[in-house]
């Protein structure tokens, strides 16, 4: 009968089970974050997924909150390193960020090594850009030649206010799919909020009482795709899935708020806006006298603004609740700068003087704008213009440049919503869109061929509406800066500027004309006694737009500018046309291109008149083919050329 002696052995089994123990636990890790354990759907069209993202909030008493984070990607291609960086904005006034912990698996799941503290690095969020600010970045940047890796991170911010208005969006990046998101809220039960769902069914949250006066909320969603990347794809908040969260009641920095309603949310900026508009008898005395006599409230609104834009300058604030309140108007008019909401408050106290009533009103400002949803009331705001009120018109002025003109809000702040604060609170309403042919670019072109291919013109453009908010930076540049930058889009081969001016224009629309006169050598090419051009010139090439596979997704078009030109050839002598391309017409539902050649053989002219637009809108995304054979016919007749031939 074979008998153990458990004395001898008790110490080698113990041993055993401890390593038995930690073999299984360094197997389940690997079998958790190995490549190989991830859905074959969710690699296709990925450079990176998303293991797990929880992030889980808690109240631990009245204004305090704990918000724990967990994190894991794993990176497929170069293409995605970026995604296995970590950053974490936060307001340092109001948050603290710690316990960072990060661990770098290799493909089967098992651990590289650990992160180092010294690893996550925290910085001011905008140092080159604010003067003062709170907002703060926590960072930190991996890199592991063998791909594919996976990365992992935990930490916890813990909040002295967090009023509940935020985007949930687990997904937020093309090429990148998401194995499962987790968003959990532990809060006490007389915490109210709204939320709504964007993009994906309706995510009705797991519900569970954890204690007599706490409720636990989870959200969950998995298994998502990559998107695919293509051309003019919709703005991403039309793509992803999100949740948006907006609080009822709600109390930042002792000031008590709510957001039932966009006008109960308007009370609230009314009270943080309160009072701060009073400015010394010396600036009253000075707009007074600035307005003497002038009957006209436009005219009136426009010396005020510039008085404004002469005396101030645009600094990013961003400390604490200087995040949404502005500066009392005396201070700005003091120092002389100020954010956006400093700068539409001082200058809302400034009309209060000439008896010009206007509104403080907040915006979602910027080329990737973020839908508002009417029917959502929520902080969508970045920004703040003023609203004024005449007696037969209503002006929008953007009060953070110091050479826009007045009166003229720009692409970023044109055609979308807009919470005006009134007495009565919040009112949503939309500022006005500009008519395409408002942002026009008109081009008249006087040029002579020379028999020896050379050409010397003389070009009048000029640029309104949006076009003059492109070209406004390049008029404040010295004259070398701009010659370089007209001959390096002009695309004119061996281009010398002879003469530039450019001149501005305000009224009714800005714009801005260009005068040139260029000198070109070898614009033609040869072929025996034929001479071939393009009479197509000075303009920007449209480019052609590949469509080699089914579209997955609807398209949208930014096509917000008129171009209209007319070009005058005076042909060499003894040459006349041998071929002339046709006329072309292409009206679309995307936009309309025109192009006509007119020659008059008597003055041995020809003339070229060419008008293009594109549509601003959304797409069917089998459309799309077609909008790529309207945008290489386009193309194509810009690029033919006429062939002269000896007379």
């Amino acid at each position: 009968m074979f008998k153990v002696n458990t004395k001898s052995s008790f110490i080698p089994v113990v041993f055993l089970i401890i390593l038995l123990i930690c073999i299984s636990s360094d197997d389940i890790a690997a079998e958790k974050y190995s490549v190989n354990n991830i859905k074959p759907e969710l690699l296709e069209d990925a450079s990176a997924v998303i293991r797990k993202n929880k992030r889980k909030i808690e109240t631990r008493r009245f204004n305090r909150i704990r918000e724990k984070r967990h994190f894991i990607v794993t990176i497929l291609t170069p293409a995605a390193i970026s995604q296995g960086n970590l950053f974490v904005n936060y307001k340092s006034s109001f948050s603290r960020i710690k316990n960072f912990e990060g661990i770098i698996y290799d493909r089967n799941g098992k651990k590289i090594r650990e992160l180092k503290r010294d690893e996550f690095t925290d910085r001011s969020l905008y140092q080159d850009f604010s003067v003062y600010e709170d907002s703060r970045l926590v960072k930190t940047e991996v890199y592991v030649p063998q791909m594919p890796y996976t990365v992992e991170y935990k930490y916890i911010i813990d909040h002295s206010e967090f009023y509940f208005n935020f985007l949930w969006a687990p997904l937020d990046r093309k090429q990148v799919s998401l194995e499962k998101s987790v968003l959990e809220f532990n809060l006490n039960e007389d915490i109210q909020f709204s939320y709504k769902t964007y993009n994906y069914d309706d995510i009705e949250p797991e519900k569970e009482r954890i204690s007599r006066n706490r409720i636990k909320y989870r959200w969950t969603l998995d298994n998502i795709p990559a998107f695919v990347d293509e051309p003019y794809m919709p703005n991403w908040s039309h793509i992803i899935p999100y949740i948006r969260f907006s609080p009822k009641e709600f109390v930042y920095d002792g000031y008590k708020g709510n957001m039932e309603s966009w006008k109960k949310f308007g009370y609230w900026i009314n009270d943080l806006n309160a009072n701060r508009r009073d400015l010394p008898q010396e600036t009253v005395d000075q707009i007074k006298e600035l307005i003497h006599d002038v009957e006209d409230d436009r005219e009136k609104v426009r010396l005020i603004y510039n008085y404004m834009q002469s005396r101030t300058r645009y600094v990013s604030i961003q400390l604490g609740l200087g995040g949404l309140q502005p500066s009392e108007a005396a201070i700005v008019d003091k120092k002389g700068y100020g954010d956006c909401k400093d700068l539409t408050n001082y200058t809302q106290a400034l009309l209060d003087i000439a008896g010009i009533k206007s509104y403080y009103a907040l915006i979602r400002s910027g080329a990737d704008e973020i839908d508002v949803d009417p029917e959502f009331p929520y902080n969508y705001f970045n920004h703040a213009i003023l609203c004024v009120v005449l007696e037969d018109d209503t002006l929008w002025l953007e009060t953070t440049s110091s050479i826009v003109p007045y009166g003229y809000i720009g692409i970023n702040n044109s055609d979308r919503y807009v919470l005006l604060i009134t007495e009565q609170g919040g009112k949503l309403t939309k500022t006005p869109g500009y008519n395409i042919k408002d942002n026009e670019i008109k081009q008249y072109a006087n040029i002579s061929l020379s028999d020896q291919g050379n050409i010397s013109a003389n070009l009048n453009k000029q640029f309104s509406g949006f076009a003059f908010e492109e070209r406004l930076g390049i008029t404040l540049a010295g004259k070398q800066r701009q010659k370089d930058f007209l001959l390096n889009n002009i695309k004119v081969n061996n281009a010398e500027i002879v003469d530039l001016e450019y001149k501005e224009l305000f009224d009714p629309l800005p714009r801005i004309q260009k005068h040139i006169k260029l000198n070109a050598r070898n614009y033609v090419s040869r072929a025996g006694e034929r001479i071939f051009f393009r009479p197509v010139i000075f303009n920007k090439n449209v480019s052609v737009v590949p469509s080699t596979k089914e579209r997955v997704y609807d398209f949208e078009l930014d096509g917000y500018l008129y171009h209209n030109d007319s070009i005058v050839w005076s042909l060499p002598s003894g040459y006349k046309p041998g071929y002339i391309p046709e006329d072309a017409r292409l009206v679309t539902p995307f936009g309309s291109y025109h192009l006509n050649y007119d020659y008059n053989q008597k003055k041995g002219k020809l003339i070229v008149r060419r008008k293009y637009y594109e549509k601003t809108g959304k797409f069917d995304a089998e459309e799309f083919v077609k909008f790529a054979l309207f945008r290489r016919a386009i193309y194509q007749n810009d690029r033919n050329k006429i062939v002269l031939v000896q007379d």
